[in-house]
């Protein structure tokens, strides 16, 4: 449900409490003064029923003002409800996604205990498969979100274990003609590459175009064909304590639809601070298992 320009005027006037209370006050108490002192205040015609013309002109401003005003109430407060509710829904979805892919781990290990085998913990977890499921799973909720195409959306986690590790991906499937791994490591465009060298938690560009014309993000072939616009998220989730035991980065990429407008300060908030961690932390569980069954492996151990 696109923002109207009625409904961005009455969200714009809510915003600012002084003009809120201008508006649906003042009319009603001018109407009112016309009504009651009229007469002792000599706003009619001399021993006439009518009111002098320019008083009459603030009286049609006032009913006009009031009429518009409740108009725009009408409008964005049905409109602020309908996305309330439907932010609800989808993150609703998003949380049960995430959840699913907690459901799935939990049934897998329920089926390792009963192989009454010592090594059940390492034993076929499959953690890179269930990064993946996880990542299917709150895709659809994720395009539900930012109103785009369950197609325009990408998801990846690129990870390495040591220093001289080889670095490795998983990715949504069906998402044809993005950056390729050896791209994205050798590129220093990339986010990611950008994203460990800055040293910081996130780096969210909301355009594109504005990122690569600073230097900031590279194109791959599927930007191109959505004619370069779009926005790409890229958070660390790396396995680490007194030092590093897995280096890794989560990232969200819109192909053909920005995620939020560049000055949308309040949209960025709720995208990083909100969506983010219910998906990172997440992915920081299968990450620390996909340590423990590659490099600190149980006797038997088959992964």
């Amino acid at each position: 449900m696109e923002n109207t320009p009625a409904r961005s005027i009455y969200n714009t006037i809510t915003e600012h409490i002084f003009i809120a209370f201008f508006i649906s006050t003042i009319p009603a108490m001018w109407l009112t003064a016309v009504e009651l002192l009229g007469p002792v205040l000599g706003f009619y015609i001399d021993k006439t029923p009518y009111l002098k013309p320019f008083i009459t002109v603030t009286v049609f401003i006032s009913l006009g003002v009031c009429i518009v005003y409740n108009f725009l109430k009408g409008v964005g407060d049905k409109y602020n409800l309908v996305i309330h509710r439907r932010g609800i829904n989808v993150l609703t979805k998003l949380i049960a996604g995430v959840n699913q892919a907690k459901i799935n781990k939990y049934f897998n290990l329920i089926n390792f205990i009963k192989r009454k085998t010592g090594d059940f913990f390492c034993q076929n977890l499959g953690p890179a498969e269930q990064i993946l499921y996880l990542l299917e799973h709150i895709r659809t909720p994720l395009a539900e979100i930012f109103g785009i195409a369950h197609e325009q959306i990408g998801l990846r986690v690129l990870y390495k274990f040591t220093q001289d590790a080889k670095w490795d991906i998983v990715r949504t499937v069906n998402i044809e003609n993005e950056l390729t791994l050896k791209e994205i490591i050798t590129n220093h465009e990339t986010t990611e590459m950008q994203l460990f060298r800055s040293k910081k938690a996130t780096i969210f560009f909301p355009d594109k175009r504005i990122a690569h014309a600073n230097n900031q993000y590279f194109y791959g072939p599927k930007d191109h064909g959505k004619g370069e616009i779009g926005s790409i998220l890229c958070h660390e989730v790396s396995i680490k304590r007194s030092k590093t035991y897995v280096k890794a980065a989560f990232s969200m990429i819109s192909y053909g639809k920005q995620l939020c407008k560049t000055d949308d300060l309040e949209s960025k908030s709720k995208i990083i601070n909100l969506v983010l961690p219910t998906i990172a932390n997440r992915i920081k569980v299968e990450l620390a298992t996909l340590y423990i069954s590659e490099i600190k492996q149980c006797s038997k151990c088959v992964i």
